[in-house]
């Protein structure tokens, strides 16, 4: 599984195996391979990319697409009253790129600073689903910034620099 995975281009050679979850996390250059083809070999080996074990994906998926869900649905009530923007950090417990993320970007000074200009939100994909399923979250972490109108106006999958967010960040907010 490992092997094949890692001859796609872009894909990084350390390759980290659950096999006792039969889960598997991997980084990859979106520059030189797609999605769809990556999605394609995790599927010829069997596997089947999905953001939670133990869930309806139909009913969920169903559910998803009525109406923006819980608990994003109150970020941007919240958003709309206020007027401003809404941070979304889609993790789970056990994604360690995610708490990388949390400790060297998001608890930043300068980004937690930054942050307390918008109504931010953590949303565990394991808890939240339906959310997860909503906004298309293929890939952990995956940061969205939406309008107050809950339009995506931003998506970042994967790591990211505190600088690099600060930037996009301020300029989303001086527009």
């Amino acid at each position: 599984m490992v092997a094949a995975l890692s001859e796609l281009a872009g894909v990084d050679e350390d390759i980290e195996v659950f096999l006792d979850r039969d889960a598997f996390t991997l980084d990859y250059d979106p520059a030189l391979v797609s999605l769809e083809d990556m999605y394609t070999a995790i599927r010829g080996l069997g596997y089947e990319p999905r953001l939670s074990a133990g869930e309806d994906a139909e009913s969920a998926i169903a559910e998803a697409g009525a109406a923006v869900p819980e608990p994003v649905a109150t970020a941007l009530a919240t958003a709309k009253t206020e007027g401003k923007l809404v941070f979304l950090d889609f993790y789970a417990e056990w994604c360690l790129a995610c708490k990388v993320l949390e400790e060297n970007t998001l608890l930043d000074p300068a980004v937690a600073s930054t942050l307390e200009k918008l109504v931010s939100l953590k949303v565990d994909t394991d808890l939240y689903t339906p959310a997860s399923l909503y906004y298309n979250i293929v890939g952990m972490p995956t940061l969205l910034v939406l309008d107050s109108d809950g339009t995506e106006i931003y998506r970042s999958v994967g790591l990211i620099t505190p600088s690099e967010l600060n930037q996009v960040l301020n300029d989303l907010l001086s527009r």
